[in-house]
């Protein structure tokens, strides 16, 4: 697989603006050391299995659950390499900074927030409230999604059709005005994105539906990849509402999986629709395609095997890849 000149595609990177929201990892999961940046629109983290890419999504959760108070002892232990015992993040955005150390024992840990330490147990509910940087944080994987932080009644996953219903989405936008008005712009903007991708468009009649010309489907019964465009957009739209409501929050999203169900030409205006929203949206990727274009038009890592995170290109990071094309290209 060529990768072409790695330094010209570099330099055409576009200018970024700065970052909504700051990550610095120390030994969380298999990462050893990693800075990650997320500003408005779309960045890719691209990597092998078991590299440390959901590690971002667990780290960026707990965030969101220390926001509200609701985070838990096994919220931060399960984030800490197991190996090397004792971890860190550091958490930068809107002027404020956190920072979270934590250490391994055999019974719990002791954590350590801004300098204050205490001990705590897997099972225990942190006395701990962060009010800044606060976010608003959507987790998509698969069909569903769970949102996190401000706005989010409970923690649970809802697929489209659960997302989309008027009562459940009143429970999201709780002190909002107008929530009528508020529900059917968020239609008109996710028919706007999804007919533009595709030509389908979302109904609510009795239930949620998708329609196309003059045949209704009801989500599950859509192809996967019409259903799973609609619940991006949809997710990433409501996102980027809560955090309005919420006010100084930042909405953050992360697509798990992000080409799973999806061809090339759907896949490629995905990322460039993301890529203009306000929310900060993460994509994690095994595709090369995923990651040209994030290296054309958007932000990008790469996750490495030694641990770090990269913002380079270079041939030996795509060993794996090559060798299976040139597999597949032996007699």
């Amino acid at each position: 697989m060529s990768l072409g000149n790695t330094e010209s595609e570099t330099a055409r990177s576009p200018a970024r603006e700065p970052p909504l929201l700051k990550l610095s990892l120390t030994n969380i999961g298999p990462i050893r050391e990693a800075a990650i940046e997320l500003g408005r629109g779309f960045t890719a983290l691209y990597g092998a299995n078991g590299s440390g890419k959901t590690s971002v999504a667990r780290a960026l959760k707990l965030l969101a659950r220390l926001n509200k108070s609701q985070a838990r002892g096994m919220d931060i232990i399960e984030l800490i390499n197991k190996e090397k015992k004792e971890g860190a993040i550091v958490y930068e955005g809107r002027g404020a900074k956190q920072e979270l150390r934590c250490k391994l024992n055999k019974a719990g840990a002791q954590l350590s927030i801004n300098k204050e330490s205490f001990r705590v147990f897997a099972e225990d509910r942190l006395d701990v409230l962060i009010e800044n940087p606060a976010i608003t944080f959507s987790w998509i994987s698969g069909d569903s999604v769970k949102l996190f932080g401000f706005g989010a009644p409970r923690e649970r996953p809802y697929k489209l059709g659960d997302l989309l219903r008027p009562s459940v989405f009143r429970s999201f936008v709780l002190g909002a005005n107008d929530v009528a008005e508020l529900y059917e712009q968020l239609l008109d903007d996710v028919n706007e994105m999804l007919e533009g991708v595709t030509d389908f468009k979302i109904e609510y009649r009795d239930g949620v539906y998708l329609k196309r010309g003059l045949h209704v489907f009801k989500p599950d019964l859509a192809s996967a990849g019409v259903s799973r465009l609609a619940l991006i957009f949809t997710a990433v739209r409501l996102t980027e509402v809560m955090a309005n409501i919420a006010g100084e929050a930042i909405p953050v999203v992360f697509i798990e999986g992000l080409e799973a169900p999806l061809f090339v030409d759907y896949l490629s205006s995905l990322v460039d629709i993301l890529h203009g929203r306000t929310a900060a949206i993460v994509g994690e990727t095994h595709s090369g395609l995923v990651l040209r274009t994030a290296v054309m038009k958007a932000n990008y890592y790469v996750f490495l095997d030694d641990g770090t995170v990269a913002r380079s290109l270079k041939p030996d990071y795509f060993w794996r890849e090559v060798q299976v094309y040139s597999s597949l290209g032996a007699p």
